[in-house]
């Protein structure tokens, strides 16, 4: 699984091939924000709101964009922070899959 952590916009439109595997986090927005940035950009696949910064502690993020490539048994197998590559995702998302 690949979990974004508010991708910039030009990332979304080079993952947005990732659908099947892609879970897109919010930090501290509210859910009528995150909703109506959805409506408008027209995505499809998963979006979760941390409205109260707690993924955001859990997990450490320092850094906006920052993206978590995960295995089938929910293991982190490689963190990008910064801005990533449709390359570099595809590379990263193989190898977490296997």
């Amino acid at each position: 699984m690949f979990v974004a952590v508010e991708p910039a916009p030009f990332e979304r439109k080079s993952i947005w091939c990732h659908t099947k595997y892609l879970l897109d986090a919010h930090l501290l927005e509210s859910e009528d924000e995150v909703g109506q940035f959805v409506q408008q950009g027209g995505y499809s696949w998963t979006f979760v709101i941390d409205t109260t910064g707690e993924v955001t502690a859990s997990y450490n993020i320092t850094a906006i964009p920052t993206s978590f490539f995960i295995d089938r048994e929910g293991i982190i197998r490689a963190v990008n922070i910064g801005a990533t590559t449709k390359r570099a995702v595809e590379a990263k998302l193989d190898k977490a899959m296997r």
